[in-house]
C-alpha cells in the first residue's frame, strides 16, 4: 500500500460530490492507495458491509459501488483510501485510474472490546 502526490491529485480531481460532502480533504489523517483484483475487491466490500452493519453502522455509497463493480469488466481496480476526523472512505477507480466506479464512506467511532473481539473471531482481523 502506498500513497503519493499523484494519488492525492487523483483524489482531488476525481472525487465525486458525495465524497466531498463527507470528507474534509484538507484534514485527511491517513491516506493510501492500492491495486486489487476486482473479484477480491467485491469480497472485501461484502466483508466490510457485514462488519459495519453488525456493529450498527451505516456504509454510504455501497449500493451504487456494488452495482458499478458488477458491470465493470476490468480485472483490477485501484483504490484510494483514508480518513479524516469523522469518516473513513474508499474511492474505487478503474485500473487506468481514469473512471470513478464508486465510493464507500463510513462514520468513524470507537469500537467496544466486544466488537473488536467479534472482528478477531469472525472476520480474522487482528488489531494492533
Amino acid at each position: 500500500m502506498t500513497a503519493n502526490n499523484s494519488d492525492k491529485k487523483l483524489l482531488y480531481f476525481l472525487a465525486p460530490d458525495l465524497l466531498r460532502h463527507y470528507i474534509d480533504f484538507q484534514n485527511i489523517e491517513s491516506f493510501f492507495s492500492r491495486s486489487i483484483m476486482t473479484g477480491r475487491a467485491k469480497e472485501e466490500i461484502d466483508i466490510h458491509l457485514i462488519g459495519v452493519k453488525n456493529m450498527g453502522g451505516e456504509v454510504i455509497g455501497s449500493v451504487a459501488l456494488k452495482e458499478n463493480l458488477s458491470l465493470y469488466q476490468g480485472c483490477y481496480v485501484y483504490i484510494l483510501a483514508g480518513y479524516d476526523r469523522h469518516y473513513g472512505f474508499e474511492l474505487y477507480l478503474n485500473d487506468k485510474q481514469t473512471i470513478v466506479l464508486g465510493v464507500m464512506i463510513v462514520r468513524l467511532r470507537t469500537k467496544s472490546e466486544k466488537e473488536t473481539q467479534w472482528e478477531r473471531d469472525v472476520l480474522g482481523i487482528n488489531h494492533p
